[in-house]
């Protein structure tokens, strides 16, 4: 992300979410499949903004 110039409020944002994600399934990366994404968005959608998920 740093070497894209990304801001760090962006880093830290993206870090965040992606933390959130992990902690939500429960699973090592390699275990995570597309129905975690979905049941995560879903998740989602029923407490943040739709732009904020999509």
């Amino acid at each position: 992300m740093t070497f894209r110039e990304y801001s760090s409020s962006t880093q830290k944002t993206y870090l965040r979410i992606v933390e959130d994600f992990l902690n939500f399934t429960d699973k090592e990366a390699i275990y995570i499949r597309k129905e975690d994404i979905e049941r995560y968005l879903d998740k989602n959608l029923k407490t943040v903004s739709t732009n904020t998920v999509l």
